[in-house]
């Protein structure tokens, strides 16, 4: 039996404005819940989330005097951010990937919508250490300004911009090396396209659509038969207009007798293929071949909704297909997929970069306080501001230490 505890935690976070040394405080307030086997567990594990979203989230409030977003809240909106879009375009990458593999597109086309999506990617990813969230500081202290008048923030001690720090920078030399991962992004998933006008490799109007002596290509039939669970057999022949020595063909070998059938699936319409394995013989580069493929079919058909009989068919078609060099696909291939595995790779590991960037900004800057809502407002001297800040961030950093610590079973 599992228990499950739930409330919410209500408190005031205090800042000490690093643009103008003003103190304010605003209203925090989140819902937070706990599960476990027995009831206190549950009540410990929710207090424990609470504790977690106490240190870990933060509400983006800009300063009433000065109009400063801080430090902490800007890291957090940009780890935030940056996360988000990684987890995005992993996803879009890995779905590409699979497209292309599945030759539900070229593998041109899946090799340049990779490197168009790495391209968004390390554009989405700059914007997002671009923006500014204090571009417009007489904007921001409008809004925090109304959170005043509604009583959700409070000001404690005024302030004076002529005193404030200046503003950390937005980007660093670690900004520079992760906008080069995801370049190399880029640059990776062109490599296939790269490679195979390199090396000559032409486009054949065929299946696969780079091919070479020593390769195998896919020739599919327009004929359609209506046959029981797609099953069929095909005795292919080839009959080439060049003499070509050495190559093979087959189709599929389903076989059948009693089985179990569904409704849906007495009548069905597969797609009728047949696969030639062209010889690795040299002599074959860069040759354009074409010839006939004729292919007996034989397949179940249902008569009736209990009964079926062998029906027979033949299907011809012509091919033309243009070659490149020996075992041309399979190089093609290897390169199409090392190039689009390296641009997923490199766009999450650039997309990791930009986050860690971020959590920094955010947990390198002075700590907010926690208050409880019946916490007079009160102005503190700078020392003692001071210390309590260094007590937050000492916490901060044992509860940190202390999640490293567990086992991964513990978390």
């Amino acid at each position: 039996m599992s228990y499950q505890a739930s409330g919410t935690i209500k408190c005031w976070k205090k800042y000490d404005c690093l643009g103008c040394g003003a103190v304010f405080r605003h209203r925090f307030e989140r819902a937070v819940s706990g599960q476990g086997g027995t009831a206190e567990q549950a009540e410990a594990n929710a207090q424990q989330a609470g504790i977690a979203a106490l240190q870990n989230q933060v509400d983006t409030i800009p300063c009433p005097e000065c109009g400063r977003v801080q430090p902490r809240m800007v890291g957090h909106d940009k780890n935030n951010t940056h996360f988000g879009l990684t987890v995005f375009f992993l996803i879009a990458g890995v779905v590409l990937l699979l497209v292309g593999a599945n030759d539900v597109t070229t593998r041109d086309v899946s090799a340049y919508g990779m490197a168009g999506l790495a391209l968004l990617a390390l554009l989405a990813h700059f914007l997002t250490a671009q923006s500014d969230p204090n571009a417009n500081q007489d904007a921001n202290r409008a809004r925090a300004l109304e959170k005043v008048q509604s009583g959700a923030v409070e000001v404690i001690r005024t302030g004076d911009p002529s005193n404030g720090e200046p503003q950390p920078p937005l980007t660093t030399g670690g900004h520079t090396v992760y906008l080069a991962l995801a370049l190399g992004a880029v640059l990776a998933a062109l490599v296939p396209v790269a490679m195979r006008q390199l090396n000559g490799w032409a486009l054949a109007d065929a299946d696969p659509p780079v091919l070479g002596p020593g390769d195998t290509f896919r020739v599919t039939f327009p004929d359609k038969i209506d046959c029981v669970k797609s099953l069929w057999r095909g005795s292919p022949q080839v009959t080439w207009d060049q003499p070509v020595n050495g190559a093979a063909v087959f189709a599929e070998t389903s076989t059948w007798g009693n089985m179990s059938v569904k409704s849906s699936e007495l009548h069905t319409a597969p797609t009728l293929w047949a696969d030639v394995k062209l010889p690795p013989n040299a002599d074959l580069q860069d040759k354009e071949l074409s010839g006939t493929i004729t292919m007996p079919v034989e397949y179940p058909y249902a008569n009736t909704s209990s009964t079926m009989i062998d029906k027979n068919t033949t299907v011809r078609k012509q091919f033309n297909v243009k070659l490149s060099k020996v075992n041309a696909w399979k190089s093609f291939r290897a390169f199409w997929w090392s190039g689009l595995g390296a641009s997923i790779l490199l766009t999450l590991l650039a997309g990791w970069g930009f986050a860690r960037l971020a959590a920094r900004m955010k947990w390198d800057s002075p700590p907010d306080l926690v208050e409880s809502l019946d916490t007079p407002p009160e102005d503190l001297p700078p020392d003692e501001l001071a210390r309590r800040r260094d007590e937050a961030r000492a916490a901060e950093e044992q509860q940190q230490q202390e999640q490293r610590d567990r086992k991964p079973w513990e978390r």
